[in-house]
């Protein structure tokens, strides 16, 4: 009898565990739907409604890094709050680099917009490591070399750009004729 009731009490906790994890929305769920607030309001061009409820989220979720990842993007690209993107990029790369190559880009494009090439070619080179067949990450490392006087090295990512995308074919010829660059 005593075993009988030992197996009940067992078998009624895990009920109870089991419905509450059923009624709880789980981690995930609730991450995604901060993900997918921020994305409407951007396809409403609210981008400052976007970054609004990813600050809640990050506050909410600090380990949840498409959550800063997405902030960072709304800031450079919606909202040119650069410094703050540049923080939440970092935090992204520190953590886990692999899982958004593109932060190294992005990140990049804020160096080259603070005239700091050496860093941005760092980034940009970080991103074709684990995405190398990226032209236009080719082209904009190529832009970065070339302000740095590295003209040999940018008239080779220039070919690279075309290799990998050839819908850039117009843009690098633009730019070797406008700096003279027919290496």
């Amino acid at each position: 009898m005593h075993l009988f009731r030992m197996a009940l009490l067992v078998l009624f906790c895990l009920f109870l565990s089991m419905s509450f994890c059923v009624a709880a929305p789980s981690y995930r769920a609730h991450v995604d739907k901060y993900l997918r607030s921020a994305h409407n309001y951007l396809n409403v061009k609210k981008p400052e409604m976007a970054e609004k409820v990813l600050d809640q989220a990050v506050v909410r979720f600090p380990r949840a890094l498409e959550l800063y990842y997405l902030r960072a993007k709304v800031r450079h690209g919606y909202l040119k709050k650069d410094t703050l993107a540049l923080q939440d990029f970092s935090l992204v790369l520190r953590s886990r680099p692999d899982q958004f190559p593109k932060a190294f880009w992005y990140r990049g494009d804020i160096y080259v917009g603070h005239g700091q090439y050496q860093q941005a070619i760092k980034d940009y080179t970080a991103c074709l490591k684990r995405m190398p067949t990226y032209g236009k990450v080719y082209f904009k490392r190529a832009r970065a070399l070339f302000k740095l006087g590295y003209y040999r090295e940018a008239s080779a990512d220039l070919k690279r750009c075309v290799r990998y995308s050839p819908v850039y074919q117009d843009a690098v010829t633009a730019f070797r004729k406008e700096n003279h660059l027919w290496l």
